[in-house]
């Protein structure tokens, strides 16, 4: 009996490893039967060998684990099993075989639908004798029976349609080995529908999709269950010591000549690109040149992009190179507190070699510095933002604090999305504060005096910008095209996905149709559908004020997604999904000899730039970007949503005050563009970079704690 339940749990377990590895990893139970048996009999040995080798180690494991700690572990892995389970729920299908025989009187079939979807059933009926009478196909009792195979979701219904009358007789139903009378007998005539649930292979499908369900939720809740205890093993084992400043001096300077090299390569074969939206974040530069003052600078953008701009446009003019060697060199400075994040986060000097190495790489750094956009200083800002927070959380020293507030409302006046980033560093700081004081018994007068002063420091641009535009255009904030964005974000991509999703009985969009129908618009987009910048001028027009307008496109998408939640979580997922594959701007290189403009100067409507002649380096460089476009994108889903997952995990990572602020500003840096606007990788290359180098530091975590899991020596788990 000891042996019996000795065995019992890990041969449990190993059953549903199996059955839920087998289903997302090789799609087995789709294969044909003979497959079936013999994919089970090389898994399932493994799977149950697997559990039992760990159950060994975990019961050791569990004994040192506070309650508390366990209680809390195994709340965060069922519920990220359950949201798994659900958002990876796919029901194998298998073959069925469906009869229809006639037996007495007249049968009338009007249609099959498997899983909701009508069968094509017209030519098999024909051929089988049976006579298409209006809508339905008629049949008498000696009709040759309908044979269909089909393939079926487990456990899915499979509907038939029939035609009751006074004619009406009796037919045997069989699917797979289920035999079902139907009567269509009726004083009157009219429709009966007989309701079938798939089988899997001869299994119920129901029980068998229950089943399936229950092993994917307990496959992903032990295995989050585990990688949490292994994070927290690892955390505990490590013991970061101090390095020599020669080591970062070194790998500082290997990733600086690096960088250089990478950076002068990338400025030399590809031109400054100026696109639509260069337009509005360049206007304002210009403007103070001419006026001395910030009235030019868009309502849709902050004032970021016309202070690093300005002085650059005063020395150089319209040269391109100064715009372009600039973002060039913050794209190449993005390394340092990359670099500086991997050291703080790890204590590890090769994590944090690694993560240099991944900003000196960065496809996207390298795309965008030759845009005129403000994404490269905003992803230099976040990092920097991000590395002084920590410092500022591990001690409350004026120059940490300070230092990282100022840069985060520098980056709210880059982008105002950027205020939801700076909040939590506040509201972090505010409580590591408390708690301080809370530990000591009494307050720290100077530590809160140097916090409240930095607080009013940051917030202080923050009103001076708000206030400006109060001025200028009409509203107080950092922007007013919120509206907008949530408009495009929702209603426009939801009905571009090709189901309707606006809400046709909203006030909002009713009134935004009228302006249209009043004011005819240019609509680009292949289906018909326009934007919420194509409706804006017709709005303008109408006589409604932008930010009326804006309030209008806000209120259209809150109704639209009021009326539909679930395509609203559908178009959510689908954002997520496509938001997050990686995707390359396409940019054009300098010319070739041969080719147009080859050795001349490029004028467009802001600047000048001269062509190199390096043949051999641009086409080196088109040779790169025709790899990267075929090979970028496949990093989802495999090693987007791992680094996702890390994310999720070192929430819970000691010390929890920076790694809960650390992983909420990076996820908010990529999923809060994505839920609120439209799906651009674009939008995600904030936290991308900050994401990734959490991966890494999870990985190395996770390797030492696993180590430390399979070795003899009892793993000690401090609360």
């Amino acid at each position: 009996m000891h042996t019996l339940r000795t065995w019992f749990k890990p041969a449990l377990a190993g059953t549903l490893f199996c059955f839920s590895l087998a289903h997302h990893l090789l799609n087995l139970w789709e294969w044909p039967g003979i497959w079936i048996l013999t994919g089970l009999a090389v898994l399932y040995p493994l799977c149950v060998g697997a559990a039992v080798f760990i159950f060994g180690l975990h019961a050791r494991v569990l004994a040192t684990l506070p309650r508390r700690v366990l209680a809390l572990y195994v709340l965060t892995a069922l519920l990220a099993g359950l949201f798994i389970t659900w958002r990876t729920d796919r029901i194998p299908q298998s073959y069925q075989s469906l009869t229809i025989t006639p037996q007495v009187g007249q049968i009338a079939l009007v249609e099959i639908k498997n899983n909701g979807i009508p069968l094509p059933i017209e030519n098999t009926t024909l051929a089988t004798g049976w006579q298409q009478q209006d809508s339905f196909f008629l049949a008498s009792a000696e009709a040759t029976p309908l044979q269909f195979t089909f393939q079926s979701p487990a456990g899915q219904p499979i509907s038939l349609l029939f035609v009751t009358s006074p004619q009406g007789g009796t037919a045997q139903v069989t699917l797979n080995q289920r035999n079902l009378q139907v009567n269509l007998f009726s004083e009157q005539h009219g429709q009966t529908t007989l309701r079938l649930t798939a089988d899997y292979r001869g299994l119920p499908g129901q029980a068998f999709r229950l089943f399936l369900l229950a092993a994917n939720l307990f496959t992903f809740t032990a295995i989050g269950f585990l990688l949490l205890i292994l994070q927290q093993i690892g955390q505990k084992t490590i013991s970061p010591a101090p390095l020599p400043a020669t080591v970062h001096r070194r790998n500082l300077l290997l990733l600086s000549v690096t960088g250089l090299c990478v950076y002068a390569f990338n400025a030399l074969t590809v031109p400054l690109i100026i696109n639509p939206d260069s337009h509005s974040l360049l206007q304002g530069s210009f403007h103070f040149i001419q006026h001395g003052n910030l009235d030019g600078v868009s309502m849709y953008r902050g004032p970021g992009t016309t202070f690093l701009f300005a002085p650059l446009l005063m020395l150089f003019g319209n040269n391109a190179w100064a715009i372009k060697n600039f973002l060039h060199f913050l794209a190449f400075a993005c390394l340092f507190p990359a670099y500086r994040l991997g050291w703080q986060l790890s204590g590890s000097a090769n994590i944090a070699l690694l993560a240099g190495c991944l900003a000196v790489f960065s496809p996207d750094l390298m795309s965008y510095a030759s845009v005129v956009m403000s994404d490269v200083p905003n992803v230099f800002f976040v990092l920097t933002f991000l590395t002084l927070l920590i410092s500022a959380l591990q001690e409350i020293k004026a120059k940490w604090v300070f230092s990282a507030l100022l840069t985060g409302a520098f980056a709210v006046l880059l982008r105002s999305e950027n205020i939801s980033m700076l909040a939590i560093g506040i509201v972090w700081l505010v409580a590591s504060t408390g708690y301080a004081w809370k530990q000591e018994g009494q307050p720290n007068h100077r530590r809160l005096l140097t916090l409240g002063l930095a607080i009013l420091t940051a917030t202080l641009p923050i009103l001076w910008w708000s206030a400006h535009n109060q001025r200028v255009h009409g509203f107080f904030g950092m922007s007013n095209y919120q509206g907008e964005v949530l408009y495009d974000g929702w209603v426009y991509y939801g009905d571009a996905l090709g189901t309707p999703f606006s809400n046709t009985n909203s006030p909002a969009i009713q009134t935004l149709q009228q302006a249209i129908a009043a004011h005819p618009i240019e609509i680009t987009d292949a289906k018909g559908i326009p934007t919420g910048w194509e409706i804006y001028p017709a709005m303008l027009a109408a006589g409604y004020t932008p930010t009326e307008t804006f309030e209008l496109m806000a209120a259209a998408a809150r109704d639209s997604i009021l009326a539909q939640p679930e395509r609203a979580i559908e178009i959510l997922f689908h954002k997520y999904q496509r938001g997050l594959t990686p995707g390359l701007q396409p940019l054009p290189t300098y010319p070739l000899p041969g080719e147009d403009g080859f050795g001349q100067i490029w004028y467009d409507e802001y600047f000048y730039q001269a062509t190199p002649n390096l043949p051999a380096w641009i086409a080196l460089r088109r040779q790169i970007d025709a790899v990267l476009r075929v090979h970028y994108p496949r990093l989802y889903p495999g090693w987007v949503l791992f680094t996702l997952l890390t994310l999720f995990l070192s929430f819970f990572r000691t010390p929890w005050k920076i790694w809960s602020a650390y992983t909420l500003i990076t996820a908010s840096r990529i999923l809060l563009p994505l839920t609120i606007s439209v799906a651009f990788w674009r939008y995600t290359l904030a936290g991308w970079l900050p994401a990734q180098i959490t991966a890494l530091t999870c990985l190395w975590v996770m390797y030492y704690g696993w180590r430390q899991f399979i070795s003899r020596n009892d793993p000690t788990i401090q609360p």
